[in-house]
């Protein structure tokens, strides 16, 4: 009976100190883990940045300078082709005369006709050209834009931009889907650098136009 319990004795105490060990690899385990998985604590997040391009453009000097001398040249062709109009309609009013004869009303006939294949597609020429215009505007301004906020994020060390639109009180079905849609739906508004995006701009475009006057801080 004696040596049974010393026996018994050493077999608890043996598995007892396996259990033990075992509890102690596993906390090694874990810690290990733990610290494979953990981000180091000097190694801060990446800055993050947020800029109302729709804002930029509508605030930038260059861009509305350059938007209204493009506008400018599409009313003047606008003008000219409603002179166009007027000379067909002026054709068409001659057409109704009762005292024309036959041959100067197939005469009529054909200047119109031909007079309206050429307006509907002097028209036609003028859209398309007009479109590739304001769509190179917008890149060009964009690419200048994009540039200032390279710098900008190079000077700040920022590591990215991110763009969205502060949308206004939403109004309208159209509106409130795109609120409910935005990519952001919160942020913290020391990330915002619209304005100073925009001052940079400002100053970009008066160095270019030689002037080198301060421009006033939003």
């Amino acid at each position: 009976m004696t040596h049974g319990s010393k026996g018994g004795c050493s077999s608890r105490g043996g598995f007892a100190l396996t259990q033990l060990r075992t509890l102690r690899t596993a906390c090694a385990l874990v810690v290990a883990c733990g610290t494979m998985g953990a981000r180091p604590a000097s190694v801060p997040s990446p800055p993050i940045a947020l800029v109302d391009l729709k804002r930029v453009f509508e605030e930038d000097a260059e861009f509305q300078r350059r938007m209204s001398e493009l506008k400018s040249a599409v009313e003047t062709a606008e003008a000219e082709l409603r002179g166009k109009q007027e000379e067909i309609r002026a054709i068409h009013r001659r057409l109704n005369e009762a005292s024309l004869v036959r041959g100067e009303r197939a005469q009529l006939e054909k200047q119109a006709r031909e007079a309206t294949e050429a307006l509907t597609l002097q028209h036609a020429l003028s859209k398309k050209v007009f479109l590739e215009r304001e769509a190179a505007l917008y890149f060009s301004s964009y690419q200048r834009i994009q540039a200032v906020i390279r710098s900008t994020m190079h000077q700040r060390g920022i590591a990215v931009v991110f763009r969205f639109t502060d949308f206004e009180i939403p109004k309208t079905p159209d509106e409130i889907g795109k609120r409910l849609n935005a990519p952001i739906i919160a942020f913290n508004e020391q990330l915002d650098i619209t304005d100073e995006v925009i001052a940079r701009c400002a100053v970009a475009t008066r160095a270019q136009d030689g002037d080198d006057s301060p421009v006033e801080a939003p």
